[in-house]
């Protein structure tokens, strides 16, 4: 009975212990039979409905994995669970470099020189959270800690390690991190650091210095033998829309764009005109080019009164945060003329597919934004019928899960719109073997209950989740 309760109440907790690697001791090479595996045989038991057909699974998919008998530890029974887990990716840097590392499922992280104040190789361990389960078993929340609602674009755990022990970015310095857009893009994501609950849940604190933005890299004025070349201050378009910005987004290219040239039609003290010959078939974005050599200005360039007619300004954006490489700069536009419409055509599209923030810290890192919903606030109860279930509610209306508190029986989602639609998906430990369930729901006051289960296997679970959490 005491074995059963241990292993039950660590699956209740799904490994929320934030450990970022996975490390299970391959038994002794030794012949000589365990207690445990005595056990095993002397009561021949049924692989197909028993724990040891998990860990049989187990093995299958993982060769490092050797287990030979059922576990008797709350430690075992929680490295199993973390098989679950996002896997960690390993990257080694040299620290007096510009790098890039380029995670699995499309996370790009831009890490200036002089990131870690060392002067030696540094190792980056990544692990990346966009699929429905993921949020399930890294234990995330789509919530502040405060309690306000957040839609998600992507998750990511960074650490940061010297000789195995965990190092920190440097004072003033930060890093650069593109999350890849799974869908249509969409404005105001802000980067949100990791608040650790009481029960190991992920929620979240905003950042107010990582929000996504663009801004003039440099620009070029020629007009026969006249030429002014300035490069900029890195000032975000405050005067763009959200729509005009994200326009602007389709032409990036990681942190750097081709040249869009404005031709000055003509020049007054007080008024600049700008001739659309370059974007017949582009109005929108002209009249977005237009408005920015209108605030030049305001960017700190201070060049109005340098332009002339017949002038052309090229304009090269990025990100107000990102470092500029010249030489990769210059590569690009040499290339750019040579690339025919196809390929210019793939490019614009791997440009508009990220959001670009910035983050002073590691550790858990959330691309979020605020939704729009006035519907009042509720708490939503769920109750188990056991000790020994866990819930998570999916959010329809945009990409968000809630994890919620547990107090015995009842299960609780605190600070939730009332009547936003979602699914609960729950999962139940018994008999030594794990079920799940799927319940579409409408937050509200009603204490949900009622499960219907099924039994699903370890390797089945993640896929079971994904397909579960459709609508």
């Amino acid at each position: 009975m005491k074995f059963a309760y241990t292993i039950l109440s660590t699956l209740l907790l799904i490994s929320c212990a934030q450990n970022s690697e996975i490390n299970i001791t391959p038994p002794p090479t030794s012949e000589k039979k365990t207690k445990e595996t005595e056990v095993i045989k002397k009561n021949k038991i049924n692989q197909s409905d028993s724990l040891y057909s998990i860990y049989d699974t187990i093995i299958k998919l993982d060769s490092s994995v050797r287990i030979i008998s059922i576990p008797n530890t709350k430690t075992e029974w929680d490295s199993i669970l973390r098989t679950l887990n996002t896997k960690v990716q390993s990257f080694t840097i040299t620290t007096s470099e510009y790098n890039i590392i380029k995670g699995k499922e499309g996370t790009q992280i831009l890490i200036p020189k002089n990131t870690f104040n060392l002067d030696e190789e540094v190792t980056l361990k990544l692990k990346e959270s966009y699929s429905k389960s993921s949020y399930l078993f890294n234990c995330l929340s789509t919530q502040t800690d405060s309690g306000d609602l957040l839609e998600t674009a992507g998750m990511i755990e960074l650490r940061a390690y010297s000789r195995s022990e965990e190092i920190q970015i440097t004072k003033d310095k930060e890093v650069i991190i593109k999350f890849p857009i799974k869908g249509e893009k969409k404005g105001d994501f802000n980067l949100f650091n990791q608040s650790l609950r009481k029960d190991s849940i992920v929620e979240w604190k905003l950042y107010p210095n990582g929000k996504d933005g663009f801004c003039l890299f440099e620009i070029d004025i020629k007009a026969g033998i006249d030429h002014v070349h300035l490069k900029g201050n890195r000032k975000e378009f405050t005067f763009l829309t959200q729509k005009e910005k994200d326009l602007l987004a389709r032409r990036m290219q990681n942190s750097i764009s081709q040249r869009f040239p404005l031709l000055c039609a003509s020049s007054e003290k007080k008024k600049i005109t700008f001739s659309s010959r370059f974007y017949e078939k582009d109005k929108i974005f002209y009249e977005i080019l237009s408005k920015i050599a209108n605030n030049l200005d305001y960017l700190g360039f201070n060049i109005k009164n340098k332009l002339k007619a017949d002038m052309t300004i090229n304009f090269t954006f990025g990100n107000p945060n990102s470092e500029i490489d010249i030489k990769k700069y210059n590569t690009i536009i040499a290339e750019r003329d040579k690339l025919n419409k196809f390929e210019q055509r793939k490019r614009l599209q791997e440009l508009v597919s990220f959001y670009t923030l910035t983050s002073n810290k590691l550790g858990w890192i959330n691309c979020d934004r605020f939704p729009n919903n006035s519907n009042k606030l509720i708490n939503m109860n769920i109750l188990a019928e056991t000790k020994y279930e866990k819930f998570i509610f999916y959010i329809k209306e945009y990409n968000g899960a809630l994890q919620p508190f547990q107090k015995k029986r009842t299960f609780q989602i605190k600070k939730i719109p009332e009547n936003l639609l979602g699914v609960i998906i729950a999962l139940k430990y018994e008999n030594q073997k794990i079920y799940i369930s799927r319940k579409t729901v409408k937050s509200s006051l009603k204490t949900i209950k009622g499960f219907d289960y099924e039994e699903v296997s370890l390797s089945q679970i993640e896929n079971k989740i994904e397909e579960m959490a459709k609508f």
